[in-house]
């Protein structure tokens, strides 16, 4: 077995944190993981993106067009790696827009977040779209708009693991706010498990 997972955002968003919660899930499981941040830089606002691969791996690295599950945290960030997935690859996309460094700084405009979707549509079989920090205000604590993602992530069946393994893995991983991430999680699991039944 072999899944290669590339998270795409920018500095700011936990990226970090994110990717050492599913490398811990597919640990607590038995898998070897890899984890390497690839490109990006670590300052808030910076473009910053992580692999993970699980499995039979021996290199973190993740060739264009062979991501099985492409996560992207802000939707621009996710369009300019959507050419990292595979036909039948999953999207889960934050759509809830955080103005890039790179964008701010040339002062262009920001495309219709439409756009950026269809634009990851071309390049998969199923894009999970949500907007994590509104479901994160819905449990009171924006800083757990991470965990709806990773809801979405374990909806998608792709990682083999459980709801329970992955809410293991937040309480060993996060160290505040543990409900309110719980049901963050929630939240995005049963939105995603919506979409990707309607696709």
């Amino acid at each position: 077995m072999r899944l290669n997972i590339f998270i795409a955002g920018v500095g700011g968003q936990g990226i970090i944190s994110l990717s050492k919660i599913i490398g811990e899930t597919a640990l607590c499981k038995g898998m070897n993981v890899l984890i390497a941040e690839t490109h990006g830089m670590a300052q808030r606002g910076g473009s910053v993106a992580v692999s993970i691969r699980i499995g039979n791996v021996y290199s973190s690295r993740i060739g264009r067009g062979s991501a099985d599950i492409l996560v992207g945290l802000e939707p621009l960030e996710a369009a300019r790696y959507a050419d990292m997935l595979s036909d039948d690859a999953i999207a889960v996309v934050n759509t809830h827009p955080i103005i890039p460094y790179s964008v701010s700084a040339r002062k262009t405009g920001y495309p219709p977040v439409k756009s950026l979707l269809s634009q990851i549509r071309r390049n998969c079989s199923t894009v999970v779209a949500l907007n994590a920090f509104e479901i994160s205000e819905r449990v009171g604590f924006p800083l757990a708009a991470n965990s709806a993602i990773l809801g979405a992530i374990a909806a998608s069946g792709k990682i083999d693991a459980k709801p329970k393994d992955f809410k293991k893995a937040i309480k060993g991983v996060i160290r505040r706010r543990i409900n309110e991430n719980l049901e963050s999680f929630d939240l995005g699991y049963r939105m995603a498990l919506g979409k990707i039944g309607d696709a």
